[in-house]
């Protein structure tokens, strides 16, 4: 399984927010990209919107969606803007944890045929509680 993370993100806010997680996207490459979770899913593709209430785009719909002929998934989750703002580097590698881990679950929700997402899940905390990720 592939497993790529992007961003869109508005002003200095936002420039961080690469060197948080693009370290998180290789290392879960890394580590997870040659198991088998099932041929349901074969990209995990999740993008992190950090953008400020009020501007464009700020209102929109988060997409979680699964395409089923590319056994491929779209997901746009927006980050907290004030709590990432306000936040430390720590911090700030929780939020974007936190939402990675809600990527997953959504997921989950989706029920995909021939996909393990609660083996992944599983997988995806543990390594996010041995890098220190995860607020547990």
């Amino acid at each position: 399984m592939d497993i790529f993370f992007t961003s869109v993100t508005e002003g200095k806010t936002g420039n961080d927010l690469p060197r948080i997680y693009m370290p998180m996207n290789t290392l879960l490459k890394e580590r997870l990209g040659g198991r088998d979770y099932g041929p349901g899913l074969q990209l995990w593709f999740l993008m992190f919107v950090l953008v400020a209430p009020g501007f464009p785009g700020a209102d929109d719909k988060e997409r979680v969606t699964y395409k089923k002929k590319d056994r491929s998934t779209d997901l746009r989750l927006f980050l907290d803007f004030a709590a990432y703002k306000a936040g430390d580097a720590g911090m700030r590698q929780h939020l974007v944890y936190d939402c990675m881990m809600r990527s997953l679950h959504l997921l989950a929700a989706k029920k995909i045929p021939d996909f393990d997402s609660a083996a992944l899940i599983a997988d995806v905390e543990k390594i996010g509680t041995e890098q220190g990720w995860s607020r547990a």
